[in-house]
């Protein structure tokens, strides 16, 4: 073992083979002590071509030994290997080197060009002689003809895989400069390009030049086809040193290593089994309340002590990695995955972030889009060496057939080409290793294992190969920290996406059960089979919910599941969706009665609490604490932002004080976060369900209505289900503290006998029940 040039440790063996086995193919691989300390593959990349779905080939590698020396080098994540990198000096007298590499196999000739970046109070445009103020900086863009290029281009050299290299004797000659490819492709055009490994791209704004010539400001362009950036991932800007200037001083950088010390405090630990998880979805882009512009990391830290008092334990981070069409962009639509928006301040804030959710016991999940990149990727994926469609290297074309949709926003990624699935797990190894993030959702994994089409027709090498990625990027990231928190949006139901043991199991913790939340809520139109409770009991009367159909899906939490009251989707982007307090009264309009507003709360509440207290793992969006409004429009964020923080101690205090009690109860209950779970009791013309949650000798009841009017004279409860015993009430929707009439039960101790239980169930709410041990 060694430390290589690039700063990675590798492992290195000889194998001596004797001459008669020249010409044979010969298969190798790699087996090591992980982490968790057991004996796995070293090399995750699966190899040969897939023949099933259940299909799990070896982890091996293959070559062909001509009968003289041979070198084979697997290298486990490649970005130190592509991209910008540094690399370490031969000597202590030698200083560090840069290396430049690009995959480009079918370009005839690649040059690393520079883009000038300017103050504009200097009208010669030459480079910086001092940091200046970040308002003040322009350039940053290479027009089509080479308008804004620095100096002349440098010729890159090209290896017999299609790695592009250049290797200059000075690293610090290029910190913070800004670059680009330019590319002579296959057809004898030429086209500059970014660096698809980027750390950092300079725009942050909406404005994409088309190629033109640009020297306007910086902070107006778009990312996704602005310069790309030189950046040191070993150092960390720091935080007790603000600076607003470009590029930063070099004294107000730290070793990475020295960042990250007391990153962790033993007052509040990180929670480490998924099924101890309260996520709390946020789009950075909708904070920073009470100014102009999208939110960034410095308003996210400023938001974390709200979200301390509340009580959850993980923020799951809308997608953040370089995308286009400026910050409030949701950020579906990744064109750099190594990146961090800029507009969002960048890579050491986004450390700075991570830093403070850990000293206060959270956790960080990354929400990552693996299915499609931006669907305008001028720049970026699209055809970046070659016009020919059959070798665009990142989009799945099908000769015959055309390029491949899956159900989401932009082509297919090509899956079956290895250093394409490799960019991918190497950019998620970044968060992990780089940022220290936590765990990922990833987004719509059934497009990539499931729903590969082109035209309509389908394509299954293209799910066996999306299958093949998924395992392989579950595995990869586990083989680093296996205690990594793995989440899938899938809406598949399939039982493989969750399967952690078996060698086909696509290796998640838990996928999104997209069915709970249409039957709950159920504002997005869907059939007569689908509850959709909130929904109807906004509409008003008095008229039977399909308790008995929510029933059957609440049973089924206990399978993996994250459940959610309301997400990112379906917050006012699907058509008929809303937020939960708006759904709940039927329209906004109503929310200014008064009778109209309580109504709606209290069901808000109710649809909270069967979430939170369900067997799954609770998510709720941003703002539902406090009785967010506004929809969550995709591209429309900023005009629809509301002060949560100054809703929590106006109208929406009653609801944050009902979240936060509901998730303390959760927190400090493991029978409500392990616990078994069974619905024994719906009754759809009462509008009456009762569930119980169970762990050993501890027992919760769970018993909601959703009737207008309370059962102040007693519901009686039947069910041969229902065990006898003493029960006492230790939570109720209907407190005076949430805005509630205070129906309770009170410290009086229930009897149930015989199967049957009355009790005092408020309207439109619910009370939690403990069996007591007296």
């Amino acid at each position: 073992m060694g430390l290589g040039e690039d700063g990675c440790p590798y492992f290195e063996a000889t194998v001596q083979l004797d001459e008669q086995r020249a010409g044979q193919k010969l298969y190798w691989s790699v087996l090591g002590y992980g982490p968790a300390g057991s004996l796995g593959p070293l090399v995750t990349l699966e190899a040969g071509e897939p023949s099933s779905w259940d299909d799990w080939n070896h982890l091996y590698r293959c070559l062909v030994f001509e009968g003289r020396p041979t070198r084979e080098v697997y290298r486990f994540c490649l970005a130190r290997w592509l991209g910008a990198n540094a690399r370490r000096p031969s000597s202590e007298s030698d200083q560090r080197k840069i290396e430049f590499s690009v995959w480009a196999p079918f370009a005839q000739r690649v040059e690393l060009v520079r883009a000038k970046v300017w103050d504009w109070t200097n009208p010669e445009k030459n480079l910086f002689a001092h940091p200046s103020v970040w308002e003040r900086v322009c350039g940053g863009y290479v027009g089509d003809q080479g308008e804004g290029m620095e100096e002349e281009a440098i010729p890159m050299t090209r290896d017999p895989k299609g790695v592009w290299s250049y290797r200059d004797d000075s690293y610090e000659r290029w910190r913070a400069r800004a670059y680009l490819f330019r590319i002579l492709r296959e057809d004898g055009s030429l086209v500059y390009r970014t660096d698809l490994y980027s750390r950092s791209q300079i725009g942050e704004g909406y404005l994409n030049p088309r190629g033109r010539k640009y020297q306007g400001p910086v902070e107006a362009l778009e990312g996704s086809v602005s310069a790309s950036l030189v950046v040191d991932p070993e150092s960390v800007i720091d935080p007790s040193h603000p600076t607003c200037l470009w590029p930063e001083p070099q004294e107000t950088f730290v070793p990475e290593e020295a960042f990250w010390m007391e990153e962790f405090s033993t007052e509040f630990p990180l929670p480490s089994r998924i099924e101890d998880l309260i996520i709390y979805e946020v789009h950075l882009g909708a904070l920073g309340f009470g100014r102009e512009g999208a939110g960034t990391f410095e308003d996210a830290i400023q938001f974390l002590d709200h979200l301390s008092e509340l009580g959850v334990n993980a923020v799951e981070l809308l997608p953040l990695c370089e995308f286009g069409d400026g910050p409030e962009n949701w950020g579906y639509s990744t064109s750099h995955y190594f990146a961090l928006e800029y507009g969002s301040q960048g890579r050491d804030q986004f450390k700075q972030f991570v830093r403070a959710c850990h000293r206060r016991g959270m956790v960080v999940l990354f929400d990552v889009v693996f299915n499609h990149y931006l669907p305008d990727a001028e720049r970026a994926e699209w055809k970046y060496d070659s016009e020919r469609d059959e070798h665009n290297l990142y989009y799945w074309y099908e000769p015959g057939l055309g390029y491949l949709d899956n159900g989401s926003s932009g082509y297919a990624p090509r899956y079956c080409e290895e250093m394409v699935r490799h960019m991918f797990l190497s950019s998620a190894l970044v968060l992990v290793e780089e940022f220290h993030v936590d765990g990922f959702r990833v987004d719509l994994t059934n497009a990539i294992h499931r729903d590969n089409v082109a035209h309509n027709t389908p394509v299954p090498r293209a799910n066996l190969f999306g299958c093949r990625f998924l395992r392989e990027l579950t595995r990869t990231l586990r083989t680093v920290r296996p205690n990594l928190l793995l989440i899938a949006e899938d809406h598949s139901g399939w039982a493989a996406v969750t399967d952690r043991e078996g060698p086909a199991g696509l290796g998640f913790d838990a996928a999104w059960y997209a069915e709970f939340y249409h039957s709950l809520v159920g504002d997005a139109p869907r059939g007569p089979e689908v509850a959709r409770l909130l929904w109807v009991a906004g509409q008003g009367g008095d008229g039977p919910l399909n308790l008995q159909q929510f029933g059957s899906i609440l049973s089924s939490t206990s399978s993996r599941t994250v459940v959610y009251h309301k997400n990112h989707d379906e917050a006012g982007n699907d058509p008929g969706t809303a937020r939960t307090l708006v759904t709940a009264a039927g329209g906004a309009e109503y929310l200014t009665n008064p009778t109209a507003r309580w109504y709606a709360e209290a069901r808000a509440r109710w649809v909270a609490g069967i979430s939170i207290l369900s067997a799954g793992i609770p998510l709720f969006l941003f703002g539902e604490e406090v009785g967010a409004k506004e929809p969550f429009l995709y591209g429309q964020v900023l005009p629809h932002r509301e002060d949560l923080i100054g809703k929590r101690s106006g109208e929406g205090a009653g609801l944050f004080t009902f979240y936060r009690d509901l998730i303390h109860l959760r927190r400090s209950h493991e029978v409500v976060r392990r616990g078994q779970i069974e619905v024994f009791y719906t009754h759809n013309v009462d509008r009456v369900l009762a569930f119980r949650r169970w762990i050993e000798s501890t027992e919760l009841l769970v018993v909601g209505s959703l009737a207008n009017s309370p059962y102040t004279h007693g519901y009686r409860v039947s069910s041969p289900r229902l065990s006898s015993g003493s029960w006492r009430e230790i939570f109720n929707s209907d407190a005076a503290a949430y805005g509630g009439h205070n129906v309770a039960n009170g410290k009086t101790l229930l009897s149930s006998a015989g199967g049957e239980m009355t009790l005092l169930l408020p309207a439109c709410g619910f009370v939690v029940l403990q069996r007591s041990e007296g």
